[in-house]
């Protein structure tokens, strides 16, 4: 409660009121004024106090306390002018300053623009460089000539698409490229990492970056499972292109008992898309759970209502019959999921890269 709201509520006696008080009363009154007058901060509250004991003035030392209160509130009140008066002057200084380096700042950045073309051209070529969008950033390049380091980095340019490049992005494993859709009219491609990058045959090895779809394995083993036809016909149909479908390489797969290559392969099959197996977990998953750990895609979380990290299916059957599969964490299960359960999917596939000029 203020002291304003106090002295609302405390009555204002008049002179003949207040004397006819009895002496207890008097001081009883008089003391509450003078905690107040102690604990006033504002010149209104000031105001009120002096008004208060103009009232009783010829009390003890009401008078004087009337006019000094009247006085100091008054001294306050001018302080406080003043102050809004500065604050004001300091805000239109800072104000004025902002505005006027903002227009030196427009005004530098027009002049820059008009005789600086060149120097625009090369700092966009030097982002999409920096960015690995290699092929845009030739062509930018190419047009400056000799300008700064141009060359330099046409040179870097012609090293890197060599190495490898995806649709001009260059290709490295652990990085992401773009490829395929749900909707194959949209521009909202599906996103593949690269486990493996083999530049003799110019060709890598990716794995969704999400799970984009949950299903049944439904089969003994890979080879005779509904989830390798399903996968290898709508899946490959549906979500690519035919340009696309061109990129992704039919290869040959196999299974081997205790993941020994050495062995006789327990199965192979010849498929354009496959799940991950253990062996290939084992040799081309180094990236740790930020790669083996996958969130549900968008399109799950639109229509099945799927969110947030989930476990996905691998294509090795484990002695139990049931099929191998990854953790939310990333972490291989030794337990599996039954045939005939869902999980969710996460393709693989080896793909052509760039052909190297």
């Amino acid at each position: 409660m203020s002291a304003s709201f106090y002295l609302c509520i405390m009555k204002y006696y008049n002179k003949f009121e207040f004397f006819n008080l009895d002496d207890d009363g008097k001081k009883e009154y008089y003391e509450k004024l003078r905690v107040k007058r102690i604990e006033a901060s504002t010149p209104e509250i000031m105001e009120e106090l002096a008004l208060a004991y103009k009232e009783i003035s010829g009390y003890y030392n009401s008078s004087e306390f009337a006019k000094d209160l009247a006085k100091d509130a008054k001294k306050l009140r001018e302080t406080q002018k003043k102050l809004r008066a500065e604050k004001r002057k300091r805000a239109i200084l800072i104000c004025v300053a902002v505005i006027s380096l903002i227009v030196c700042i427009v005004a530098i950045s027009i002049i820059v623009s008009m005789f600086n073309n060149k120097t625009t051209m090369y700092d966009e070529a030097v982002e999409l460089y920096e960015s690995e969008r290699y092929v845009e950033a030739k062509e930018l390049f190419e047009k400056l000539g000799d300008y700064k380091n141009s060359k330099l980095y046409l040179i870097s340019i012609e090293n890197f698409i060599n190495s490898g490049t995806f649709n001009g992005v260059l290709v490295r494993e652990g990085n992401t490229i773009s490829l395929g859709a749900y909707d194959k009219d949209s521009d909202e491609k599906t996103s593949w990492i690269v486990l493996k990058v083999d530049n003799e045959t110019n060709k890598a090895f990716v794995i969704s970056k999400d799970i984009l779809y949950c299903s049944k394995f439904n089969g003994s083993e890979w080879i005779n499972s509904d989830i390798r036809d399903w996968i290898n016909s709508t899946f490959y149909n549906d979500h690519f292109t035919e340009n696309e479908r061109a990129r992704i390489i039919k290869t040959l797969y196999a299974e081997y008992e205790d993941d020994d290559e050495t062995k006789e392969p327990l199965y192979e099959s010849m498929d354009y898309i496959t799940l991950l197996s253990q062996l290939e977990y084992d040799k081309y998953m180094t990236f740790g759970s930020s790669v083996s750990s996958a969130e549900y895609s968008d399109a799950l979380g639109t229509t099945n209502s799927l969110t947030g990290r989930g476990a996905w299916l691998m294509r090795t059957v484990l002695d139990t019959g049931n099929i191998m599969n990854i953790t939310e964490s990333g972490a291989k299960s030794i337990v599996g999921y039954q045939p005939d359960a869902e999980c969710g999917i996460r393709p693989v596939m080896w793909i052509k890269l760039d052909e190297k000029k």
